[in-house]
């Protein structure tokens, strides 16, 4: 899989990871961020990429994907494969951005958000989603927010259907970029 390597942000606000309420403030403004809207834009056209290869192996139409989105924030990567994609659900631990993101689903009425902490493998079936299986599970600036990486891509890996994807996108120190 090729890997798209996004530069360290220079703007995204307030990066205190012990702030639980900022994504919750943030959500409001998060997609007028011009930093989020050109990596969402990038990471968007390269998961389509891998979407073919994914239906190429599954001999799957893409528009019969169900997706999962993990750390979904607002939605709006997610809003670039609603209209080709089956379903979409998006996870997300903080209650703004998942509010954010099921404002969408006036014009997108295939995706839904859930507020929740992925922490075991029965979660989905509990919230009584009528998705659990994935097709493909995506995941733009997520992971650098996860102390234990490790067990949580193992259980979104037991959310994927067989020969599914797992695409994480997320921040590498490369230097001082021009992105």
């Amino acid at each position: 899989m090729p890997r798209t390597l996004l530069p360290p942000p220079e703007n995204l606000g307030n990066n205190d990871n012990n702030d639980e309420n900022r994504f919750d403030k943030e959500a409001l403004a998060w997609e007028s961020n011009p930093f989020i809207k050109a990596v969402t834009e990038k990471t968007a056209n390269q998961i389509l990429l891998e979407f073919e290869d994914v239906a190429e192996k599954l001999n799957k139409p893409i528009e019969q994907f169900n997706c999962m989105e993990f750390g979904c924030g607002t939605g709006l990567l997610s809003t670039y494969f609603a209209e080709k994609v089956n379903k979409i659900i998006g996870i997300d631990a903080s209650k703004g951005m998942v509010e954010q993101f099921n404002k969408k689903r006036e014009k997108y009425p295939n995706i839904k958000g859930i507020e929740m902490m992925l922490v075991n493998e029965c979660q989905l079936e509990e919230q009584n989603v009528e998705v659990t299986k994935f097709d493909v599970i995506y995941s733009q600036l997520t992971a650098h927010h996860i102390d234990e990486l490790p067990p949580i891509m193992k259980l979104l890996r037991t959310y994927l259907v067989p020969g599914g994807k797992l695409i994480v996108v997320d921040f590498e120190n490369t230097g001082k970029t021009d992105f």
